[in-house]
């Protein structure tokens, strides 16, 4: 995700962008300070599905510096609300990726490159 360089005065938030954040957050702090509840009850609560909650929980993690260019409008133009929330890789996308990541730099592979 690109952060324009735009004038920050000249920058128009998109209000449907900040209010699916603060969804997030909502639904973060749901999560976190329902102790015992299920899941499944949580989600009922919200009225949303079970990969919707999970994905905007996620976005909720987003890093300061782009939820911040989101609330000042210096997000990529092409960025919607419906699009955000699936931008974001899965927990099992990123493992994936720190897995492959590791057998790039094992020992085994480091050595054989080395030696050649």
């Amino acid at each position: 995700m690109v952060i324009d360089g735009t004038d920050p005065f000249a920058a128009k938030p998109d209000a449907r962008l900040i209010k699916l954040l603060f969804r997030a957050r909502r639904f973060n702090a749901t999560l976190s300070d329902s102790e015992g509840i299920p899941f499944a009850v949580l989600v009922q609560w919200e009225g949303v599905s079970r990969s919707y909650f999970t994905r905007l929980v996620r976005l909720s993690y987003l890093a300061p510096d782009i939820t911040q260019a989101i609330l000042d409008g210096r997000h990529q133009r092409d960025l919607t609300a419906e699009k955000l929330p699936r931008a974001l890789p899965s927990a099992a996308c990123l493992a994936r990726s720190a897995d492959r990541a590791r057998l790039r730099l094992s020992p085994m592979r480091i050595q054989r490159s080395a030696s050649r």
